[in-house]
């Protein structure tokens, strides 16, 4: 089967991004497409003997050869995603090339992250990473929030990730989904 799920079937934490980097370097898929909410903790992976967080970049960035993606579903910070690729790009690996968006991906601005800090319930009770998340998913549900497609710095990055998936299915290419929480949240 050309197309390997990787998700958490806790709450996190589990290893995903260490799974999903190791399948990448060993397979070489043709995609690598990170999907979920949006960029939480992050995963770590080490690489070139740097410790490398990705909250948005998919973990199989390891791949040269392969793409990476940020699904529909996805949350993007864009500028958490530009020094991201900067971070990754620092250890002489390429990924501003290879790294696209999806055109509906919905957007995280500054004002989602400083809704976040200074809610109470969100803060203290809940234990949100403050990353905009929850605030900007809440928007998306009532139809109010930004998505990719409408902002001009992110154009280049812009792709219908759905249809690149099929395609490469349809190819027999494989396809590594990298899911970002564990199935309790």
């Amino acid at each position: 089967m050309p197309c390997t799920i990787v998700c958490g079937s806790q709450f996190g934490d589990e290893g995903k991004g260490k799974i999903v980097a190791y399948l990448s370097w060993k397979d070489r898929p043709a995609f690598v497409i990170r999907g979920g909410v949006g960029p939480n903790a992050g995963h770590g992976v080490t690489f070139k003997g740097k410790e490398l967080e990705c909250r948005h970049v998919p973990a199989g960035f390891v791949s040269e050869s392969s793409q990476l993606r940020l699904g529909a579903g996805s949350l993007v910070h864009p500028e958490l995603l530009e020094e991201e690729i900067r971070r990754i790009e620092e250890t002489g690996i390429r990924v501003r090339d290879r790294m696209g968006v999806d055109r509906n991906c919905g957007i995280i601005c500054a004002e989602h992250i400083e809704g976040e800090r200074n809610n109470q319930f969100l803060n203290k009770e809940i234990g949100s990473m403050l990353s905009g998340c929850g605030k900007a998913t809440s928007e998306r549900a009532l139809r109010k929030l930004r998505i990719a497609r409408e902002l001009e710095d992110l154009r280049p990055l812009i792709r219908d990730v759905a249809k690149e998936a099929n395609e490469a299915i349809d190819n027999g290419d494989s396809v590594i989904l990298e899911g970002t929480q564990g199935f309790g949240l």
